[in-house]
């Protein structure tokens, strides 16, 4: 005798499963998250006539091999375009370390007259699919500060 497994799970059981299907779908990867990560950007006083012309440089609160370096990406609130890094790379502790020219930094920057606070926004994505944005301020001026 051939027993069938549809009594024992009830119908409504099986209904109910079949229009949570319908209505949420299944789906075998979930959704990709964003992750909001502490950054530091450095030097966190950006004197644009200065004789300094080394990078600006952004630390970021993020496993390097957890990021597709290629995706990395950063905004200031002064403009939409964003700038790509020179160069990407893990710090001692193997976070994500990315170095940004001072020229293509001014380039976001507009014109700024006296001392303005800028803040900053590096995103990315994560080689799991997801991915990740942080902010940070850096007081941005045109000369050096009097002596």
């Amino acid at each position: 005798m051939k027993k069938s497994v549809w009594p024992i799970i009830g119908a409504d059981v099986l209904l109910a499963a079949f229009v949570m299907t319908a209505l949420f779908g299944l789906s075998t990867t979930p959704a990709a998250a964003q992750d909001v990560i502490p950054i530091q950007v450095s030097p966190s006083a950006i004197i644009l006539s200065s004789a300094h012309s080394g990078p600006v440089t952004v630390h970021a609160d993020i496993s390097y091999s957890a990021v597709a370096s290629g995706t990395v990406l950063l905004y200031c609130d002064r403009d939409p375009n964003p700038i790509k890094p020179y160069i990407t790379f893990p710090d001692d502790r193997g976070q994500l370390v990315a170095k940004f020219r001072l020229g293509d930094v001014i380039g976001i920057l507009g014109t700024i007259s006296g001392r303005v606070n800028v803040t900053f926004t590096l995103t990315g994505d994560t080689n799991a699919g997801g991915s990740f944005t942080g902010s940070d301020d850096a007081m941005v001026r045109q000369n050096p500060a009097p002596k």
